[in-house]
């Protein structure tokens, strides 16, 4: 058994599904601040950002949780493609995570609640588009 939470177990299923073969990404990263080192094409974080929980009366489980994760697809080149390239990593990202909802069982639901944007210019330009998910899954029985 992971002595991780189930909150960083989350995390970590998420990574690995963009991760397994052909990965959406070379760089994918939990965390990370600056995810897209200088001259790299693309990048993927991916973050928690936070945990509604409702006592699981009578279902057997301690909580009933819908946790807040961030996928974070970074994209940099030239300015007058840079939406394209953007949004063929954030397709790539979300139908990966769509294809397996459950994240190998481990959780019961991925709901797609967002999507944002943000682009810079610096040199070749930086894109990033921000996908939100409410996960829905439970604690274990003897842990958070």
């Amino acid at each position: 058994m992971s002595s991780a939470t189930v909150f960083a177990q989350v995390v970590g299923a998420i990574v690995n599904q963009l991760e397994a073969a052909p990965a959406v990404s070379a760089r994918i990263h939990r965390a990370r601040m600056r995810p897209l080192p200088t001259g790299a094409g693309t990048g993927v974080c991916v973050r928690i950002g936070r945990a509604d929980l409702q006592k699981g009366v009578g279902q057997g489980v301690p909580y009933l949780a819908a946790t807040g994760i961030a996928v974070e697809c970074y994209a940099r080149g030239p300015a007058d493609s840079i939406d394209a390239l953007l949004d063929a990593l954030l397709q790539s990202a979300v139908s990966r995570l769509l294809a397996d909802p459950t994240l190998g069982g481990l959780v019961g639901d991925l709901n797609l609640t967002g999507v944002s944007y943000d682009f810079d210019v610096d040199g070749d330009a930086t894109g990033c588009a921000i996908v939100t998910f409410d996960v829905l899954h439970s604690t274990p029985p003897t842990t958070f």
